[in-house]
């Protein structure tokens, strides 16, 4: 007989119904067991860009500490920031409404969440492991991966290369940095293919995602945070919302401006062009000597659409 599995689902870095990124949050009662390959047909099902299986807690586990995995249709990772925001705020509204802060236990580690319910924001102190890999990515290789970025004119993109960063290991993203054209950003499409490859990472590091993200600084608007817009696409699909990339690229704006515990704030608008706006805010507080990072939090919101069961064989 199947197995009955209840789960939600939930838009992430918004608070309107039908923007942001969707997420799928499947609930794992105690004692049940489901293999990997049960889960991966699942997400594969579900089809967003990445689900959560969220187990339920014993009742003599810790207070307000929450197992969970990330699975993209196509394999688990170790974390993402979307679902890490998604869910938490999930459980804040579900099943911690009294509590103020849970902490996550995910693939690559436990992540604390706090949350502010007079603005329903969860903010997670995320896992982050950053390297800014050797290599850099010739501007050739780019265009070939995104032919619309040929119509470059300024020296300060055709003759540029491009850096790749992960947040953790296998949780990597090339940064193409638009800003000398932001128009180009609309030229960007939809593509199978990554601009790093996993040749381009630093020796001892898993190749794990490969995502290729798209961005421009808007200009500075003297309120002391840098606003960017941002495309991100990864396995053959474009992400609406994306906490890991936007913690990467934060992180490495962060690194280049430097400066002895300095903190940085960001808020990134993505989703824009595929009609999924989104708002994600990060900050990067960099170390005493300003050039590692000693923290970095991720900020957003999300609201749940939909409920409902799903059959397991």
């Amino acid at each position: 007989m199947a197995q009955r599995l209840s789960y939600n689902t939930l838009d992430v870095f918004t608070t309107q119904l039908f923007t942001g990124n969707q997420l799928g949050l499947i609930h794992i009662p105690v004692g049940t067991t489901l293999s990997q390959p049960q889960k991966q047909r699942i997400a594969k099902e579900f089809n967003y860009s990445e689900s959560v299986f969220l187990y339920e807690r014993s009742a003599d586990a810790p207070g307000a500490t929450y197992d969970a995995q990330i699975f993209l249709p196509t394999a688990e990772i170790p974390f993402a920031g979307h679902p890490t925001i998604g869910t938490a705020v999930w459980i804040f509204e579900n099943l911690e409404r009294d509590a103020d802060e849970i902490t996550l236990n995910l693939k690559a580690g436990a992540v604390p969440v706090k949350f502010d319910r007079a603005t329903r924001t969860a903010t997670a102190a995320i896992p982050h492991d950053v390297r800014v890999h050797a290599k850099r990515i010739p501007w050739g290789r780019v265009v070939e991966c995104q032919p619309g970025l040929a119509a470059a004119t300024t020296e300060a993109l055709s003759g540029s290369s491009v850096p790749v960063t992960s947040i953790v290991s296998g949780v990597n993203f090339a940064l193409v940095d638009l800003t000398a054209q932001p128009e180009l950003l609309a030229d960007v499409v939809i593509t199978k293919d990554d601009i790093a490859t996993a040749d381009d990472l630093d020796e001892g590091w898993a190749a794990g995602l490969l995502g290729n993200v798209f961005y421009y600084v808007k200009p500075d608007q003297g309120d002391g945070v840098i606003k960017i817009r941002e495309r991100m696409m990864a396995i053959n699909l474009e992400d609406p919302a994306t906490g890991a990339a936007c913690s990467a690229l934060a992180v490495y704006l962060a690194l280049l401006r430097g400066g002895q515990g300095e903190r940085y704030r960001f808020e990134v608008e993505q989703g824009v062009e595929m009609g999924r706006a989104s708002v994600i805010f990060v900050d990067v507080v960099l170390g005493g000597d300003g050039k590692g990072v000693e923290k970095v939090e991720l900020k957003g919101q999300a609201v749940e659409v939909m409920e409902g069961t799903l059959r397991v064989v």
